[in-house]
């Protein structure tokens, strides 16, 4: 990599893990994954990473793009990491400052605007013939997440959200049944959303109450590992049906939310999996985008391409997309 040029470390930072790259202006190494859990701050996992890319100590820059949010101290709290947040002021006094941070989704909402043709695979061509209409980015990792891209004449604006916030929106009996389960393993006071239940946390919840639902013995197995490898378990093939039931309300609401007729495109970690062991149910999926919807807007909602993301590290080539366009400012 060049020694002249301002190199950056790109980090995609999940609620469980941390994918980093080097970058500098002209080429981007080969991404590293770390577990964050390894780490007891988000410096030294960077100073890790400088080390094993043999990184100089000077000149060195960070672009992150990070599940959760900034608080009013300057310190980004991981959502669903209680326990790991990234404090903007100790990387400054590690000497390599964050002059750039914002939320996982909305980087891969800026990689999702400079995608070739090719990078998806598609699950519904869709209809849609405005290239301006706003466009749906979101999935489930390890939470639920949500941007919007905004296509414009001049260039593509990224609005960032907290969509996997929103109320769960049950629409048959058994889907109320299940979410009243949910709250009820959950064991707290606040409204159940999508994201307790389409996610990498609500997985495991959703498929206990499911379990309880069949009457199924307290020591059956729930958790997230026999879920992913276990799918010709009738318990494990109806959490997938009711989670992608569930995600299907969730595009209809974000969608109809953003005005995001544009097209679906899903990434996340969990979904990338899902995809990878042929555990995707699109028909469910898909059903429950339009399901119920009033007439005009389910026309739209039908219309509405939806697709995988197919090119690895998307968030990774967002933040260089926003180094290269000089969109990222000191923190």
């Amino acid at each position: 990599m060049s020694k002249s040029a301002p190199l950056y470390m790109l980090a995609d930072i999940g609620g469980t893990h941390a994918r980093i790259a080097a970058y500098d202006g002209n080429k981007m190494t080969p991404a590293r994954i770390y577990k964050t859990s390894e780490y007891e701050a988000a410096t030294e996992l960077f100073a890790r990473f400088r080390d094993d890319e043999n990184l100089p100590k000077d000149n060195l820059n960070v672009a992150i793009a990070a599940a959760g949010r900034m608080d009013k101290d300057n310190i980004w709290r991981i959502g669903n990491n209680k326990d790991w947040a990234i404090n903007v002021s100790a990387f400054e006094e590690s000497r390599f400052p964050i002059v750039h941070i914002c939320g996982d989704f909305e980087a891969t909402a800026y990689g999702v605007a400079h995608m070739h043709r090719g990078d998806t695979i598609v699950l519904k061509e869709g209809d849609t013939k405005d290239f301006y209409k706003p466009r749906v980015v979101c999935g489930p990792g390890t939470g639920l997440g949500l941007a919007y891209a905004i296509p414009g004449k001049a260039e593509t604006r990224i609005q960032h959200t907290y969509g996997g916030h929103f109320p769960a929106s049950p629409q048959t009996e058994e889907q109320t049944l299940v979410m009243r389960l949910v709250k009820q393993l959950g064991q707290h006071e606040y409204t159940v959303s999508f994201e307790d239940i389409v996610s990498g946390r609500g997985l495991p919840v959703l498929h206990r109450a499911v379990c309880l639902m069949h009457g199924l013995p307290e020591k059956h197995d729930t958790s997230q590992g026999f879920i992913l490898e276990n799918k010709d378990d009738v318990s494990v093939q109806e959490t997938l049906r009711l989670f992608f039931e569930f995600f299907g309300l969730f595009l209809q609401t974000a969608v109809i939310t953003g005005d995001a007729y544009g097209g679906v495109y899903l990434d996340g970690g969990l979904i990338q999996f899902l995809v990878e062991k042929n555990l995707i149910d699109t028909s469910s999926m898909l059903h429950f985008m339009s399901h119920n919807s009033f007439p005009v807007i389910r026309d739209y909602l039908e219309a509405t391409p939806v697709a995988v993301i197919d090119t690895p590290f998307i968030a990774l080539q967002g933040l260089k997309s926003i180094v290269d366009e000089g969109k990222h400012k000191d923190v």
